[in-house]
């Protein structure tokens, strides 16, 4: 009975050992983001089980998965609390190393999952966030017209008040001070009380001269935003029938949805020097919908901050319903997301344009975004090619997904860094889509 028992056992082993060896790990990337949070991707075919060790100053993530060959064994970046990594195999397991300058609290770090998605490529992944460094906002202050904090002093005690709290520090016969504002916004006074005097201080003609380009500045800008609503006014405020588009007779009053992929927890694709593709997408996306906006379109975004669109915690499928969702509401001609493409082989590099053939119209948008792209940059043609992704074949108007040069190439990461890359990219695409509902 005993020797069954055992032998029932190890057999249950080996079946452990064996699901937990159908995983394996293609990739392992790591980099510091806006608001300088570290964070590491580690990337598998399938999910797998792992832990999170911290010993002193090294902490070390442990997968219960084999290591791909060709994965990269150490990379640098650019973090006050871990400047490099080694990935290292150990027999079926992988284990990622990372010398810390300090040592974490529980609280500085946190990892979770996200599942393997086919309709997006996004392969299954493990997530560690290092949050020691991580800056935070500076609260905002506001200040009144008239203040009415008051400084005053007690010769018995010799402790400053401010609005009737006593100050950290002490002063020694310290005169009655009162400060107030005078007169309109645009020329201030300040009154200086010292002992029962008064004196009226005016501005100085430095802080005038500030006071009114401030002023000039939000006239502007109240001038434009009166323009640019004078411009659209009626143009969506009766809505099409749900799905009707428009595709010829020019771009202008046209009605576009733009998609910046990823965001909020999902960084989408991550570059050897820490570069993410929702922070890429983002930035082009926002160039575009100027672009767009200037040759008369009316365009909305399914994000315009680093965020989910569904919200924190969402499925994969609701992620992308909500972003298709914002197309349906506004009744969108047309339907643009923006991603930045990665591969295993670190030299293949260049655009593509993906499309689903729902109308007749899919492939001739997509084909006019990627003409104008290959055509005016000195980049791979990876072609027009036809896909069954969600958000470009569920939604009810012709729709695009644009993969714009490879971030896990290290010219082309470094080439979508820049200003130039970003802005030329969002024209050739907006020209792309003027071209198309001509």
């Amino acid at each position: 009975m005993r020797r069954l028992f055992l032998l029932v056992l190890m057999l249950c082993c080996l079946a452990v050992s064996a699901v937990a060896s159908a995983a394996q790990v293609t990739d392992v990337k790591w980099g510091v983001d806006k608001d300088n949070m570290l964070r590491f991707v580690v990337d598998l075919t399938d999910a797998a089980p792992y832990k999170i060790e911290v010993n002193d100053k090294l902490m070390t993530v442990i997968v219960d998965a084999p290591l791909k060959e060709g994965v990269a064994k150490s990379s640098k970046t650019r973090s006050t609390v871990a400047s490099v990594m080694k990935v290292e195999a150990e027999g079926n397991k992988t284990l990622v190393k990372i010398p810390l300058s300090r040592a974490l609290k529980a609280e500085e770090y946190k990892s979770f999952t996200l599942r393997k998605d086919p309709e997006t490529k996004r392969p299954a992944r493990i997530v560690l966030d290092i949050t020691a460094e991580k800056r935070v906002a500076p609260a905002k202050t506001t200040t009144k017209a008239e203040p009415k904090a008051k400084v005053s002093s007690s010769p018995a005690s010799g402790t400053a008040v401010v609005g009737n709290k006593p100050a950290s520090n002490t002063l020694k016969k310290p005169p009655e001070v009162a400060v107030s504002l005078k007169g309109n916004v645009s020329s201030p006074t300040v009154s200086v009380s010292i002992g029962g005097g008064s004196v009226e201080k005016p501005k100085s003609d430095r802080e005038k001269e500030k006071e009114r380009k401030r002023l000039e500045r939000e006239k502007r800008k109240k001038e434009k935003e009166a323009k640019k609503k004078k411009k659209n006014k009626g143009k969506d405020a009766v809505l099409k029938p749900a799905g009707t588009f428009a595709t010829t007779g020019g771009i202008e009053g046209k009605i576009i949805t733009i998609d910046p992929g990823h965001g909020g927890s999902d960084p989408g694709a991550v570059g050897d020097r820490g570069t993410l593709e929702k922070n890429i997408t983002l930035e082009i996306s926002k160039r575009l919908k100027k672009d767009l906006e200037k040759m008369g379109a009316i365009v909305h975004m399914t994000r315009s901050t680093d965020t989910e669109v569904a919200g924190p915690g969402a499925s994969d499928v609701d992620e992308l319903q909500a972003r298709i969702n914002v197309a349906e509401k506004h009744r969108s001609d047309l339907f643009i997301s923006v991603h930045i493409n990665s591969s295993v082989n670190k030299k293949v590099g260049g655009f593509s344009t993906y499309y689903y053939p729902k109308t007749k119209y899919d492939a001739k948008v997509a084909k006019s975004i990627q003409d104008n792209l290959t055509e005016n940059y000195g980049r791979d043609n990876l072609g027009l090619r036809e896909a069954n992704f969600y958000v470009i074949k569920r939604c009810s108007m012709p729709a695009t997904l644009l993969e714009l040069c490879f971030i896990s190439n290290k010219k082309e990461e470094k080439l979508m860094r820049g200003n130039w890359f970003q802005t030329k990219t969002a024209k050739l695409i907006a020209e792309g889509v003027e071209r198309y509902f001509k």
